[in-house]
C-alpha cells in the first residue's frame, strides 16, 4: 500500500504575512490561493467556516497556510482546526478504508 504525504497545514494570523516570511527566508512560491467556506465546513463537521488557503511549495515540499476569518482562529479553542500553528498532515492513500482499518488495527495494538 502506498501512502504519500501531500502537505503540512498551518493555521496563520496573518496569510499575507507569513506567506511573505516563507517566500522571503526559505524560498518558497506560492502555487495555489482560495476562498473556502461552507462546502469545507461540512466537511469538517462544522457549522460555519469561512477561510483564505494559500499552498506554498518548496521543491516538493509543500504547505497550506490557514487563515480563519469566521469563526476566528483562537489559541484558547479546543479545536485543532482553529488552532494557531500546525492543523494538520494531508496524505494520498490508493483506498481510504484499507488505510482506516489498518490504521484502527495498529491503534488497538497499541
Amino acid at each position: 500500500m502506498e501512502i504519500q504525504m501531500t502537505h503540512q497545514g498551518i493555521c496563520v494570523r496573518d496569510l499575507e504575512e507569513s506567506k511573505r516570511f516563507y517566500r522571503e527566508v526559505f524560498g518558497f512560491q506560492e502555487t495555489y490561493s482560495a476562498r473556502a467556506g461552507n462546502e469545507l465546513a461540512k466537511l469538517l463537521g462544522l457549522s460555519t467556516l469561512d477561510v483564505e488557503i494559500a499552498m506554498i511549495a518548496l521543491g516538493p515540499q509543500r504547505i497550506e497556510l490557514v487563515h480563519h476569518l469566521a469563526p476566528t482562529a483562537d489559541t484558547n479553542k479546543n479545536e485543532t482546526i482553529r488552532t494557531f500553528g500546525l492543523s494538520h498532515i494531508a496524505f494520498n492513500v490508493p483506498d481510504v478504508e484499507q488505510v482506516l482499518l489498518h490504521v484502527y488495527s495498529k491503534s488497538a495494538q497499541n
